[in-house]
């Protein structure tokens, strides 16, 4: 149960991230940069749905940084822990967050909102969002349709395959470590998403005492 006095809302400041900084498919590009265009001609509520760890947010991120602004991340799990069924009515006081430094609101595992346990949440959300400025997205690993977002452009992040694993193990390896000489292929050849390279890398750098990882140890550390 979440504390009385936890915030769901945190500011994400506009980190100069660029679509070349992403790895994804370049239909996948075109549709999210398509987001942008028509957030340009006015208000835009959007979906962007995918697996766990394959980077919706960095790519929400990316979209606000083509539009020059600042992202509001809400933790939906924590929303609906601290107002349950009263969810809804929280929604407005949410959004006027955003409002003031004009900002994306990034509804993260949006979800829980659609939850009974979140009221009508969601449905509320969708309503709220079509009318609002600036951009809201929902960001969902549902699969599914979520109830009353028929209508609202969707993007879906695709979980990386063997060429693209191998791209996010070269970048994050020489973010994490500059030295570190990794044997690419081998690590691209088992199906883990963005997030869980970079945890790798972390925990692996870490054991080595903020020495270079190596291929063996980060193998260790995903447990193969």
């Amino acid at each position: 149960m979440a504390a009385a006095d936890a915030d769901p809302l945190t500011f994400l400041r506009v980190r100069e991230l660029t679509w070349l900084d992403l790895v994804l498919p370049d239909d996948t590009i075109t549709e999210l940069r398509a987001l942008g265009s028509l957030a340009t001609g006015g208000g835009l509520a959007a979906v962007v749905a995918g697996p766990r760890g394959v980077g919706k947010t960095i790519a929400v991120r990316a979209l606000a940084e083509q539009l020059r602004l600042d992202t509001w991340l809400v933790d939906c799990r924590l929303l609906v822990e601290l107002h349950g069924e009263s969810t809804p009515a929280s929604l407005p006081d949410v959004l006027s967050v955003a409002e003031r430094p004009h900002a994306v609101v990034l509804f993260h595992d949006a979800e829980w909102l659609f939850e009974p346990a979140a009221g009508a949440a969601g449905p509320r959300l969708v309503e709220l969002a079509r009318r609002r400025l600036p951009p809201t997205v929902l960001e969902t690993r549902a699969s599914e349709l979520l109830r009353g977002t028929a209508g609202l452009p969707r993007v879906d992040i695709p979980f990386p395959g063997e060429e693209a694993r191998a791209e996010l193990w070269r970048r994050l390896a020489w973010r994490a470590h500059p030295l570190a000489e990794l044997d690419v292929a081998r690590l691209a050849a088992f199906p883990v998403a963005g997030a869980a390279i970079e945890q790798a890398l972390d925990h692996a750098v870490d054991d080595a005492g903020g020495a270079e990882p190596d291929t063996a140890r980060l193998l260790a550390v995903l447990g193969i």
